[in-house]
């Protein structure tokens, strides 16, 4: 309110010095006494206005912190109803969850103590409801599983082939027949029984057109095994055997660097 009233008289003051210039014609000293009294009204002014500008910064400030104090309070409160909150909904779902435990420990032991839970019981049921063959029905399935372990012992490559203690016995007849050899008796038969040769290339040119090749020995009936690549042959459908059952015939010849192996009894 003062500092209103100061800046009104310096502006009436102003005004009277302005008239006083228009209808009066001022010396030098006049006129220099009347400028320093310009002066002097500006520097209240100016004096005034920084005045009135701390006045304002002031009550800025204190506003300003009013505000900030007020902020930081209503945070701090909605922060402490927020954990509030949050305690209250773990305790609740910690309650719960004690509830639906308890429960299902109940329910366990209701179900073991149960009949239900009767382990001998269960274990009759699956054991009821589990087929094991009777000899009969392995009997007769055994000739259907024939041919294919037959196919699939002479598949195996050389090393991985059975010995003679896999077969029951085979070692004690072994042993009997060399005993009949020693002795003279049918010597040409068990000899001729007992011979295998395995691998064997036959001789003949694979060049790609030519189909004849040639054993060393003629094989028992039966027992030629012939393979083109690691693939066995089917004799009348993929080679034929002639001249004393030692020469084989291709229906395709084979190609250049295909390798022919042979495998039989004689």
């Amino acid at each position: 309110m003062e500092i209103e009233e100061k800046k009104e008289k310096d502006k009436k003051k102003l005004e009277e010095i302005i008239t006083f210039f228009d209808k009066t014609h001022l010396s030098t000293d006049d006129f220099i006494k009347s400028f320093s009294v310009v002066v002097e009204i500006i520097q209240d002014i100016k004096k005034a206005n920084e005045r009135e500008f701390e006045l304002i910064h002031q009550n800025f400030s204190l506003m300003s912190d009013k505000m900030k104090n007020d902020t930081n309070s209503d945070i701090t409160e909605k922060k402490k109803e927020m954990m509030d909150y949050c305690h209250t909904e773990i305790d609740k779902m910690y309650q719960e969850h004690e509830k639906m435990t308890a429960m299902m420990d109940k329910k366990m032991q209701e179900v073991k103590d149960g009949k239900d839970a009767d382990e001998e019981k269960i274990t009759a049921d699956v054991v009821s409801k589990i087929k094991i063959p009777t000899i009969e029905e392995v009997e007769k399935d055994l000739p259907k599983l024939g041919e294919p372990i037959r196919d699939s012992l002479e598949l195996l490559q050389e090393g991985e082939k059975l010995s003679i203690q896999a077969i029951q016995d085979l070692s004690k007849i072994i042993e009997e027949l060399k005993k009949d050899v020693s002795s003279g008796s049918k010597a040409s038969l068990i000899s001729k029984r007992i011979r295998f040769i395995d691998d064997e290339t036959p001789t003949g040119a694979i060049n790609g057109t030519n189909t004849v090749f040639t054993i060393s020995k003629a094989p028992e009936a039966g027992s030629l095994k012939v393979y083109r690549g690691g693939q066995r042959q089917r004799v009348s459908q993929d080679y034929t055997l002639s001249e004393g059952n030692k020469k084989i015939t291709f229906t395709v010849a084979p190609v250049v660097g295909e390798v022919i192996l042979c495998d039989f009894r004689y």
